[in-house]
């Protein structure tokens, strides 16, 4: 992947987690997610359908880091320590992208 798309992926991705800490989920608009990235509008939509798709995409994101972080590395223990547990979710935003994502509906 392109070193531009991966950078403007992640910044549209902070931008949005830490917009989601700030207010509610349904007032969030592209334009805002946007400008907190510092790329175009044009930029989000070129990577994600809408605000609902970038969620989907954050979640899984996370839970590939979480899933990555906790499984063993080779040669160790079959399940991963409480050290490396707490270690993946104090460096994740697991917290406000699951606290925002209780109780929506599709």
């Amino acid at each position: 992947m392109d070193r531009r798309i991966k950078k403007n992926q992640e910044a549209i991705m902070n931008s949005f987690i830490v917009l989601m800490a700030e207010k509610d989920f349904r007032i969030i608009t592209i334009n805002e997610i946007a400008e907190r990235a510092d790329v175009n509008r044009g930029t989000v939509c070129s990577h994600y359908l809408d605000k609902y798709d970038l969620l989907d995409a954050c979640i899984a994101f996370h839970l590939e880091q979480l899933i990555r972080n906790c499984m063993p590395d080779e040669g160790q223990r079959a399940y991963p320590s409480k050290h490396s547990l707490r270690h993946t979710f104090a460096a994740g935003h697991f917290s406000a992208v699951f606290e925002f994502s209780n109780g929506w509906r599709y």
